[in-house]
């Protein structure tokens, strides 16, 4: 998927997301495990956001140190 994810249809972030939360409900929620709880780790906000909204804060803040 990461290399190539246009193989599944997915062209956009909501896309991705929403693709991964699906594959997450089917096992049962454990695919992301914790992967909330280390997002917001690397904030002192935002804990109670799901991680698709944390992704897109570590998203802009990386791009944000890169001038872009």
């Amino acid at each position: 998927m990461v290399m190539r994810p246009s193989a599944y249809g997915l062209t956009t972030f909501d896309q991705a997301a929403h693709f991964l939360l699906g594959f997450n409900a089917a096992l049962e929620f454990e695919f992301l495990g914790r992967f909330n709880e280390r997002l917001a780790e690397e904030f002192s906000e935002g804990r109670n956001l799901m991680w698709p909204g944390l992704a897109r804060l570590v998203i802009s803040r990386r791009l944000e140190g890169t001038g872009r």
